[in-house]
């Protein structure tokens, strides 16, 4: 059966999708199925009436199965069939005639009728052509069904549509003044004329640890690439790249311009390491990644995706290789893609009452964190040496045991041969991935199943994997050439705020924010010379959080006791004992619940935590909620937050806008974002505030998520240590007219993993 198009073709705004399914069979119409009512709910928030679109397919019969293939002579859909070849024809001949203003492709195959393109995910939002009209590209609804992470994309891609379809007209684009390759004498004279610009963008590219070449963008269509080094040499003779180097940071040290960029992070930091800049001198105004993350904490932060929203610039990402003058070109692109999405960003984070939240919160702490990563953490080599050998010798050993337990060879990292072990040598039922579905034998599932089936291997197995990664990820990390170690902090790692880090530059260093608990590891990281470590710790900052913002004051009181042993105190009240009959099994209960019920989990998921039964895991977060009821009451305001408006905001402002489906699990995921991301904003707020007021010779080394290390001098009074860390970290913070702090357990020591209480 042939579905036609439906609606007026003289419509300002088409849509074109692939082919009918089912349900279109079914009733005649295009796009009356599941995607049907996927793309209704598009339309209908991007402000788009669908009655007055024009809504047709490429192919308007059903392939068999909704297989598209058969349309293509070959496996990798290159070589079109005459069919579709024709059917492309009737579509681009329908344009040709009717010329709408704009015709929106949903999908691959739309887009490559129309355009000659393909990779649909990358070209979406971008602003192509087919016979002189305007076509942009977006995810198909049937895609949206299967992956619900499109559906921001597409909604702002549909919104775009929406103003584009306004008119047919092609001329706003761009009257672009890229300019690369310039003589020497003419790059130092536009270096003298960015002087005088008020915005600049900047952005650099690298090949063998060399910066190739600079760009700045001083308007939505301006920029000069200015090339450094490229093939493996110098682009100048050594005198003009001296001149050229001292007249970029000359610019990128102007007080008087604000600047721009796209990670700005890379590009500072490669730039100090390799020319000496000072980072903390860079007025930098505006990050254009760290910027939409806050907005959009959900969606990727690429400058490709960035660009497909706030610019009209076709998909570019593609057009670096091929020679210097593809790179240079490229480079330009960045730059004003850059300063064209700052503008607009900025503005929608004051539309969003986000301006100055991004400003407080993000935008402050870019410097310290770039600087903590440049300074990075002595290491102990000779102890690393030492740890290094022991490892290697016990994993041999316990490689032995494990051996000798299960009657052959076993490799515990080999998933493969951990899976036929557990579920088929053994039985064990098999343990799925609880994101991905898929059976396997991590972590998780080694842990839950030596509570079920207890087996010495269960033990020998994790210890054996334990030591493995100690060893690789952090023993034998890549120190720098002056033997530390280093990280980058990723400050839009995570969607609730929190800190990620990773490898330094080239590599070097590692995740520093998992750095395992105990000495073995932390003994490793030692203060310089005459100096001497200072922890602080967060104590129970999240659990805090909820029982402020739920207004639950009998757990508020709890944490005000802070000479108590608060999970010992929780687990009274839930076993009706004294605090002295309290058993350790107990206390850690209380600990957990603490953690797991205030985040709303179910009886299965605490019961896989504790080992305890479903029926028993039920009863204690019965009486949990019973002994805390403001805490039940606070998850259904949530929800009922979330159901309303789909934003929640947190006490210092930070928002955010949740996409997902309604599901426990998306509710879930709302409980625990106000409490990490109020907590990960009170470390990163005293860590901004207190970097341009540290005494000198004190350094702040590393954030690790609830705790920062520092190192003074070792001469230093303890009470200047408490007085300086109770005044900048220990943050009053109004939640529901109550003045919450958060208390911070201070340690001193020789190195990270020996530390005693500080005394004072």
């Amino acid at each position: 059966m042939i579905v036609k198009g439906v609606g007026e073709l003289d419509s300002k705004l088409w849509l074109i999708g692939e082919a009918p399914g089912v349900h279109e069979v079914q009733t005649g119409l295009p796009f009356t199925g599941g995607a049907g009512t996927i793309l209704d709910g598009l339309l209908k928030g991007a402000g788009i009436k669908r009655e007055e679109c024009y809504i047709d397919n490429v192919i308007q019969v059903r392939p068999p199965g909704n297989n598209f293939d058969m349309y293509y002579s070959d496996k990798s859909r290159h070589i079109p069939t005459s069919a579709l070849l024709q059917a492309h024809k009737r579509l681009t001949d329908l344009v040709r005639t009717y010329r709408p203003n704009l015709v929106v492709a949903l999908g691959n195959e739309a887009l490559y009728a129309l355009t000659g393109e393909k990779l649909i995910t990358k070209r979406r939002g971008s602003i192509l052509g087919c016979s002189g009209v305007k076509v942009m590209g977006t995810i198909h609804p049937a895609m949206v069904m299967r992956q619900w992470g499109y559906y921001p994309l597409v909604q702002m891609d549909l919104k775009k549509a929406q103003s584009e379809s306004a008119t047919p007209d092609f001329s706003h684009r761009y009257k672009d003044e890229l300019i690369t390759n310039p003589t020497f004498s003419r790059s130092m004279d536009y270096l003298e004329k960015l002087m005088h610009h008020p915005y600049l963008s900047f952005d650099i590219e690298t090949e063998q640890d060399q910066i190739t070449c600079v760009g700045f963008a001083w308007e939505i269509d301006k920029a000069i690439c200015i090339p450094i080094f490229y093939g493996g040499t110098s682009w100048w003779t050594r005198e003009e790249e001296f001149s050229i180097v001292k007249g970029i940071l000359r610019v990128l040290l102007n007080p008087h311009t604000r600047f721009i960029a796209q990670n700005a992070q890379f590009d500072l930091t490669v730039m100090h390491r390799k020319w000496g800049l000072g980072v903390d001198n860079v007025n930098l105004w505006l990050d254009t990644m760290l910027a939409f993350h806050t907005l959009y904490p959900e969606l990727r932060k690429g400058l490709d995706l960035i660009t497909s929203i706030y610019t009209d610039r076709p998909y570019y990402k593609d057009t670096s290789s091929g020679g210097p003058s593809q790179l240079w070109h490229y480079n330009t692109l960045d730059c004003v893609s850059t300063w064209e999405s700052a503008m607009k960003i900025v503005e929608e984070l004051k539309e969003f009452g986000m301006e100055d939240y991004y400003y407080k919160h993000v935008h402050s702490i870019t410097k310290p964190l770039m600087n903590m990563g440049i300074k990075g953490v002595r290491i102990d080599l000779r102890k690393r040496a030492g740890i290094d050998h022991n490892l290697d010798r016990d994993i041999e050993s316990m490689l032995r045991k494990c051996e000798l337990v299960v009657g052959h060879p076993l490799n515990p990292n080999s998933p493969k041969d951990m899976k036929q072990f557990l579920y088929h040598e053994l039985g064990l039922p098999p343990q799925r991935n609880r994101i991905t579905k898929v059976i396997t034998a991590n972590e998780e599932a080694l842990e839950y199943l030596s509570k079920k089936f207890p087996n010495p291997v269960f033990s020998l197995v994790l210890d054996i994997r334990k030591a493995r990664k100690i060893l690789s990820t952090y023993i034998r990390a890549q120190l720098g050439e002056d033997g530390r170690m280093r990280c980058s902090y990723n400050i839009a790692g995570t969607t609730t705020g929190r800190l990620s880090s990773s490898a330094f530059l080239s590599g070097e260093g590692t995740n520093l924010q998992n750095i395992p608990r105990g000495e073995l590891v932390r003994s490793l990281f030692i203060p310089d010379e005459g100096k001497m470590m200072v922890n602080a710790d967060q104590s129970q900052a999240e659990a805090r959080v909820v029982a402020y913002i739920s207004g639950e004051e009998r757990l508020q009181a709890i944490f005000e006791h802070s000479d108590e042993d608060v999970h010992k105190r929780n687990a009274a009240f839930i076993f009706h004992k004294r605090m002295e009959d309290i058993t350790p099994s107990e206390r850690y209960l209380g600990k957990v619940l603490v953690h797991a019920a205030n985040y709303g989990i179910g009886a299965l998921g605490f019961a896989r935590i504790t080992g305890q039964s479903t029926v028993k895991s039920q009863a204690l977060l019965n009486q949990y909620y019973a002994i805390y009821p403001c805490i039940k009451l606070w998850h259904r305001e949530v929800a009922e937050q979330l159901r309303n408006s789909r934003i929640l905001t947190t006490p210092f402002g930070r928002k955010r806008m949740f996409f997902g489906r309604w599901s426990n699990t998306l509710v879930r995921e709302a409980l625990s974002f106000v409490p990490q991301s109020t907590v990960c904003d009170l470390i990163n707020l005293g860590i901004a505030n207190a970097w341009t007021n540290m005494p000198d010779g004190w350094n702040i080394l590393l954030q690790v998520h609830d705790s920062i290390l520092m190192q003074v001098p070792i001469d230093t009074p303890p009470i200047h240590i408490r007085k300086f860390i109770d005044h900048y970290f220990e943050i009053p913070l109004k939640i529901k007219n109550k003045i919450m702090r958060v208390p911070l357990t201070i340690k001193t020591g020789p190195n990270w993993g020996e530390l005693t209480p500080l005394e004072v």
